[in-house]
């Protein structure tokens, strides 16, 4: 395990007391989480190249209300590290560890490739009461040559070099948002986990969405779509509210894809609705 580095600064973030937390998954490997706050439970699964932090602005809003749980996938924060032959089965086992090490009912959260791991983990997850997914993205399509850039980057421990290539050999990002990317706060995030991309896009290489692999999900599930988000999100989203029986779209205004950083109360009220909403 590495050491957690202290939370995004931000006015309000830690008033209440975290806990920290493991749960162990299915090869022993320990999976850190900070808790916070009292009630039932909010699982929440952090994005590619980031580790709990990124939930820093939306975590004392939902724990006013909630139990908030934010994991650190593996190779992160207090968590263990990757296996060599690291796999989707992995990611989803590791989200299914931690819910279901939670007390009561879970009310799970994934935003880009945690929402996706999530959507496959939560048919392993019995206490499961609600899942909410922020825009899980389209399959990343990367070239051997990308593949192989991004080993080699990884290797030598060139973080810049290693989200470069994602993002613009591999994403297709503009060399000028590339330089945008890098003066937003997310940034030194990104930094810290770099080196954790090579091995997560290669287990991701070859998924492909199949809509009949969760069809038997009937949890409510929420999906959340930056109203400023590419039409390549918008297609996945509404292709996996297609296959599930018991699906909304909410869109969420003035956003793209990383509203927990500039719109954390707006998130929050979203999710809190949602979870709060009676049903029959």
């Amino acid at each position: 395990m590495v050491g957690r580095p202290g939370p995004i600064e931000a006015p309000g973030y830690g008033s209440g007391v975290p806990r920290e937390r493991f749960a162990i998954a299915g090869d022993g490997t320990p999976l850190g989480y900070r808790e916070e706050g009292e009630g039932d439970a909010v699982l929440l699964v952090h994005s590619t190249a980031a580790d709990a932090r990124q939930w820093s602005l939306l975590v004392p809003l939902l724990a006013r209300t909630f139990r908030v749980a934010s994991m650190d996938r593996r190779g992160r924060g207090a968590s263990g590290p990757y296996p060599a032959d690291h796999s989707l089965e992995v990611e989803y086992g590791d989200i299914a560890a931690v819910a279901t090490s939670l007390e009561g009912p879970v009310h799970l959260v994934g935003h880009s490739s945690g929402a996706r791991f999530a959507l496959h983990a939560a048919a392993l997850i019995p206490n499961l009461a609600t899942l909410i997914l922020y825009e899980p993205p389209a399959p990343e399509g990367l070239t051997e040559p990308v593949m192989r850039t991004l080993a080699e980057y990884g290797a030598s421990g060139d973080r810049h070099g290693v989200l470069r290539t994602f993002f613009v050999d591999g994403v297709g990002m503009a060399e000028d948002g590339f330089d945008l990317l890098q003066q937003r706060p997310v940034w030194p995030l990104m930094m810290d986990n770099a080196l954790t991309v090579p091995a997560e896009l290669s287990a991701v290489r070859h998924y492909r969405f199949d809509p009949s692999g969760i069809g038997g999900l009937g949890v409510p599930t929420l999906l959340l779509l930056g109203e400023e988000s590419d039409d390549s999100v918008a297609g996945v989203t509404e292709s996996i509210a297609a296959a599930l029986p018991a699906a909304t779209v909410e869109i969420l205004p003035g956003q793209g894809h990383g509203a927990m950083f500039s719109a954390p109360e707006l998130l929050a009220t979203r999710i809190s609705s949602f979870i709060a909403a009676p049903r029959r």
